[in-house]
């Protein structure tokens, strides 16, 4: 199953109640989804968000954080994965230095092989935010703000999109749909008949969120067939927008 999470960002406003009820829903969904009989092959869900450090994206990353390998809940560890544009990163220039993608040595023998291979996790240089300052050229927003975001680490895998535009939003969407619609269209293998397995579903989670939340909701809706949305409305922003209109629908 592939969770996508999408809404409020700065603007999001959750109270300690609601954070948990969110957190809790998001663990259950992804334990069912991982759950097996014993006729079936294990499945991981995965969840994706727009990977920055901030409202809905951070709660996310904190939920994945607590399910993953370093969390109490280490066998079911979920992919959690951010999308989001390249030109708002903070500190993205630390990022394209090659000391933070060391290579591996070489390897003296073909015995020798495996023990020089890296890690397939974990084996480059860790990111640390802070430690830099934001790239000079980025605008501004109001008072002053720089138009750069922080990623969330806890994120497990990163896609960037490069307009080339800088401090700008919103040019990562065209490939974040593209890429769920790929997944809910693939198929990962087959069963011991030989029968391919069912294309992975996809559910929609909306928490808060603005216009650019708004349009993404009603595309899901609009795809073919159409995604599940399941909405917070006590989130606001979007997320009730779409609740009342479910309830007293336009046409």
């Amino acid at each position: 199953v592939l969770i996508s999470v999408t809404g409020g960002a700065a603007t999001l406003e959750l109270n300690a109640k609601q954070k948990l009820v969110f957190r809790r829903g998001l663990i259950h969904a992804a334990k069912v989804a991982s759950s097996v009989s014993d006729n079936e092959m294990a499945t991981v869900p995965w969840i994706v968000s727009g990977g920055t450090r901030s409202g809905v994206m951070e709660l996310v990353g904190r939920t994945a954080a607590g399910i993953g390998p370093q969390g109490p809940d280490r066998d079911t560890y979920i992919p959690c994965i951010g999308i989001c544009p390249w030109g708002i990163v903070s500190q993205r220039e630390g990022l394209e230095q090659e000391a933070a993608y060391p290579q591996p040595a070489a390897a003296s023998s073909e015995e020798d092989e495996e023990e020089e291979r890296p890690q397939k996790y974990g084996s480059g240089q860790a990111y640390e935010y802070q430690k830099g300052e934001d790239d000079p050229r980025t605008p501004r927003g109001g008072q002053g703000k720089v138009l750069q975001s922080m990623l969330d680490t806890n994120h497990s895998h990163f896609f960037f999109v490069d307009d080339g535009k800088v401090g700008k939003y919103r040019c990562d969407i065209g490939l974040r749909a593209a890429f769920e619609k790929m997944v809910t269209r693939t198929c990962f293998g087959e069963d011991k008949e030989g029968d391919r397995f069912p294309s992975p579903p996809l559910v929609l989670l909306v928490v808060g969120g603005g216009h650019g939340t708004f349009k993404t909701v009603l595309a899901k809706l609009k795809a073919e067939p159409p995604s599940p949305v399941v909405c917070l409305p006590d989130s606001g922003g979007a997320a009730v927008v779409h609740y009342h209109a479910q309830l007293h629908p336009p046409f």
